[in-house]
């Protein structure tokens, strides 16, 4: 009777999987579609990144598809670059842009070289092309967002941005990334998998999804084509493949026919990693080797997920990025497998990759040529990062495992006291130079300012974390605005106020003698503070997060590390620095749910490991896995954190390892799906019914994504209601994870136990703690009291915090005051700024009045303050007050500010005066008068106005640093590059 139901509860899946292809047949999505008007781009060879282009403008607009028909039909039948079509059908005002900024992300240039390498070899942006040696594709995003309501994906523009594996191999035109917007992401019943099983039609081209992952979805250019209101195969068509062949391409179904479906889904992530391609590898240069398992109880694999790789391959990769003088990367994460470097000498019987079983995700043919298959893809470069910050998770952990409370509060103490002791030590030698450093590395400016520069590869380099798919502000257009964060071209002012403290501090302004200065780092300081205060992530001066790897010898004992950095950056107890951490330490990762997340363990120095630097080298001794003891990590790409911190390691005691292991019940919360490929294949016997099937895993995530952050508020409530190791407390715990992985894994929570934990620990609320530090988090209008604790249990530890933050806050914001107070409340007129123009104008009053020359002169300084007086006035009516103005979104600000540079640097022109011959001079009398006459207005008795800043930033930091004595001009490219 059972196999009975199963046979029939099959026949209904493949029943709606038919029903749902069917549709998705029927009713494509067509974002723009007008054969005549396609005929005619093609006849003008418009390339495909101006057709999308152009989509995105005649979007339902059909005016406007009438004005490009007309204006692209006098257009000649000869190729034409992007470049040169976007600079002629989108003539726009770019002047509040910089070359570099346009540069950073402007896609044209890119495409065009991209478009001519393709054609020259289908298979030549895979990298390693001997005529393009530095240069691989997939540089370029076309985007795409699903909004909160509609039917139809809205394109969005074409931007520079990290390559992958997949845009590397077939082009940066063959993917569309869709944004799915946040609420309709998370709804209800929401029906996305079935609405991305449709295709996408964009001209004649068909897109169809391939893969989600979280709220972003990826479309596929397919062979097929849209005519005549129907799909059809050109046969002539050999460029792009069909859906199946493309997921067979990238998973191939014969050789990975054993593995779970959803696991074999999963591995489509593999390929869009943001990544950069490294050496290409042969046959001959791969070696298996086998894992390390342990002697003891159960099997448990010891080095999951990491093999070795040989010396000179690394030396080979650090040539390709030309990191020779950079540390040099001891571990290269990459899709398929993990390598650290491997000390064995090169020779002829070495192979450059040591692969172990648990490493290979995806098997190939061995007849294989693929060569975007034998190319190593890299992810990331090994990096530490110190110091680290405990994230509220792992300060719940440290607490409940013996860390008392006032080794939190102590910490942050400390560390409120060292960011306003070092942003307002301003007397004494080298003041100025130590306060320049400290700005830096309170804001982390160098590093913020190339992940902006290097777009599509500064993931790779370590360079920023920033999610490639971060919201971005719907009703900007950004194809004429300003990036956020790039200086003005024209003032030359920077856009962050760390950056601006900088310059003005090399210029040679200090906060004593210039109220803007003070006035900017003011900001800074009292921002630092507040974001010190407003979340619970605290910095552990001795802490470090680097990738982990395995100990490849053996050397080291149960419970035992070796991290060695490649420089002395490690703090100690006394202040100095070493490259190596000895003693106790403790080591966690992320995710920290239950007691065992966090462990204590020995760092020791080995001299076999001497060499592995950059990486937490961790035993492969004990009865499991070290890493699988930290919520069930392994070596495939893993970032560890350690904490060598005296005050946390003596206080830390070991929680029981039954936390450590799921619990009994477990099992029984869920659904499996154990359905393997070869089974799931046998099922379905066209290629119908196998994309629509494949497609159904393929886009899995997008079926109740609101579950991962559910379980997670819910095990929030129970660490507060019940205690940190409550039996239940736990449960939930177990469950996010199992959720979290719940997509490759198969495991689909049953809907009795979803009522269940709702019921029992959804609260409208949540705890006091939530909103304490920051009151707007809370619901509006809402009566509900917080989310009460046990009486039984002991004061909660982010409670304890969060009233000690919100007093060292006021307490520090107070003593910022009082040391800002201690200075002179009076300002004075900074005669340097106003020396060009004074000097100047006196020199024209000492004339004869009956001295041509004198009215001439006057008259041209009359010009000159005009003009500054219409920009002081037009100024103030755009700008409002303060508080409305910050209130604007970035790129909002930055536009409205460039927009007054540009105008004040406009005029007067040079024809309309008769002494002043040089643009230098009427820049330099410009600036230099702005300063004089805003100088004079009331409302800026104390901080100095920012208007003469804004218009004129560049020409009076060069007034500045003249007047200060030897200076050095220097460009500024040369500049930023001497900071790094």
């Amino acid at each position: 009777m059972d196999s009975q139901k199963r046979k029939r509860a099959d026949e209904q899946v493949v029943s709606r999987v038919s029903k749902a292809r069917k549709l998705a047949q029927d009713q494509p999505v067509v974002v723009a579609h007008d054969p005549k008007f396609f005929s005619l781009m093609c006849r003008k060879k418009i390339p495909y990144g101006i057709q999308f282009e152009i989509a995105r403008a005649v979007e339902d607009n059909n005016e406007a598809l009438e004005r490009y028909r007309n204006i692209i039909s006098k257009f000649s039948n000869d190729p034409q670059t992007h470049v040169e079509l976007y600079s002629t059908l989108y003539k726009c005002e770019r002047t509040n842009l910089s070359e570099r900024e346009v540069a950073s992300s402007a896609p044209w240039k890119e495409l065009d070289l991209e478009d001519k390498i393709l054609r020259e070899n289908p298979l030549g942006g895979i990298g390693n092309n001997p005529a393009y040696p530095s240069w691989w594709a997939g540089k370029i995003d076309f985007r795409a967002k699903l909004e909160e309501t509609g039917d139809c994906i809205v394109l969005d523009k074409t931007t520079l941005g990290p390559s992958n594996k997949i845009k590397r191999r077939f082009g940066s035109h063959s993917i569309i990334r869709v944004k799915v917007n946040s609420k309709r992401f998370y709804a209800k019943n929401s029906d996305l998998v079935d609405y991305f099983k449709r295709p996408f039609i964009i001209w004649n081209y068909v897109f169809r999804a391939f893969f989600a992952k979280d709220n972003t979805v990826f479309l596929f250019r397919t062979n097929e084509a849209f005519r005549s209101g129907s799909l059809v195969t050109p046969v002539n068509d050999s460029a792009q493949l069909s859906l199946l062949k493309f997921i067979k391409w990238m998973i191939p179904f014969e050789d990975n026919g054993t593995q779970k479906i959803c696991k074999w889904a999963a591995r489509m992530a593999l390929g869009l990693s943001s990544s950069v391609p490294g050496p290409r590898l042969s046959e001959d240069e791969l070696e298996i080797i086998d894992d390390i398992y342990n002697d003891e109880g159960e099997r448990a694999n010891m080095t999951d997920g990491c093999g070795t790789s040989s010396l000179s391959l690394h030396k080979d990769i650090l040539d390709m990025f030309g990191l020779i003088s950079a540390r040099d990367p001891n571990c290269v994460p990459v899709p398929i497998c993990r390598c650290q470097v491997d000390e064995m000498e090169d020779g002829p019987r070495f192979s450059k990759i040591r692969l172990r079983p648990s490493q290979i995700k995806i098997l190939y043919p061995q007849d294989d040529t693929d060569p975007s298959h034998l190319t190593i893809d890299l992810l990331r470069f090994a990096r530490t990062k110190t110091p680290a910050k405990l994230s509220e998770e792992t300060i719940k952990n440290l607490h409940h495992n013996g860390v008392p409370a006032s080794v939190f509060i102590a910490l942050l103490e400390r560390q409120l006291r060292t960011i306003v002791d070092a942003l307002t030590a301003w007397e004494g030698p080298d003041a100025m130079a130590r306060l320049w450093k400290a700005v830096e590395s309170a804001e982390n400016v160098i590093s913020a300012r190339k992940a902006r520069e290097l777009t599509t590869d500064s993931r790779a380099r370590g360079h920023g974390d920033q999610d490639e798919d971060e919201e971005e502000d719907d009703e900007i257009d950004h194809d004429t605005n300003s990036k956020a964060w790039w200086r003005d071209p024209v003032s030359g002012c920077p856009s962050s106020l760390a950056e601006t403290v900088m310059e003005l501090l090399d210029s040679g302004f200090t906060p004593l003698n210039s109220p803007y200065l003070r006035a900017k780092l003011e900001k800074v300081i009292r921002s630092k503070v507040k974001i010190a205060t407003g979340k619970l992530s605290y910095v552990v001066p001795m802490s470090a997060t680097a990738f982990v790897v395995p100990d490849p010898y053996g050397v080291l004992g149960a419970d035992q590390i070796h991290f060695k950095s490649s420089r002395r950056e490690f703090l100690n107890d006394d202040g100095t620095k070493t490259d190596i951490i000895l003693g106790g330490v403790l080591m966690t990762r992320n995710p920290c749910k239950v007691p065992t997340d966090v462990r204590k363990l020995v760092a020791v120095q080995h001299l076999a490991l001497s060499r592995m630097v950059d990486v937490i080298v961790c035993t492969v001794k004990g009865y499991r896995r070290l890493m699988d003891f930290l919520a069930g990590g392994d070596y495939d790409g893993d970032r560890g954190m350690v904490i060598w911190d005296a005050d946390f390691v003596q206080a830390f005691v070991n929680a029981d390892e039954v936390f450590s292991l799921p619990p009994p019940e477990l099992e029984d919360c869920f659904q499996v799906n154990e359905q393997t490929l070869v089974q799931f294949l046998d099922k379905r016997s066209t290629e119908v019914t196998l994309e629509s099937g494949m497609q159904d895993y393929l886009l899995g995530s997008l079926r109740n994504p609101s579950l991962v952050g559910e379980y997670s508020r819910l095990h929030e409530n129970a660490i507060y209601k019940n205690g940190y190791s409550d039996s239940k407390t736990i449960n939930l715990a177990y469950k996010f994870c199992t959720i979290l992985d719940s997509a490759k894994s198969g495991h689909r929570l049953r809907n009795q136990t979803h009522l269940a934990d709702r019921k029992e620990f959804s609260h409208p609320e949540g705890p006091a703690y939530k909103f304490k530090l920051d009151p707007d988090k809370r619901m509006h209008g809402s009566n509900d009291l917080p989310l009460q604790r046990n009486a039984d249990l002991d004061p909660f530890i982010i409670d304890i915090l969060c009233e000690a933050s919100i007093q060292m806050r006021n307490d520090w914001m107070k003593e910022i005051d009082n040391r800002l107070n201690l200075l002179p409340s009076k300002r004075e007129l900074d005669k340097d700024l106003s020396s060009p123009w004074s000097t100047v104008y006196d020199k024209a009053l000492k004339l004869s009045l009956k001295s041509p020359y004198r009215a001439q002169i006057l008259g041209d300084l009359d010009l000159i303050s005009g003009h500054v007086k219409d920009m002081y006035v037009q100024r103030t009516r755009t700008f409002g007050s303060a508080s409305q103005f910050s209130s604007r979104h970035i790129v909002h600000r930055q536009d409205t500010i460039r927009d007054l540079s540009r105008n004040f640097a406009a005029a007067p022109n040079m024809s309309e005066l008769t002494t002043i011959m040089d643009s230098a001079t009427i820049a330099r009398l410009k600036a230099s008068f702005a300063y004089l006459y805003a100088s004079t207005d009331a409302n800026h008795s104390r901080t100095s106005s920012p208007f003469p800043f804004d218009c004129a930033f560049g020409e009076l930091c060069a007034i500045k640093a003249q007047a200060s004595g030897p200076h050095k001009v220097c460009t500024l490219p040369m500049y930023e590059l001497k900071k790094q």
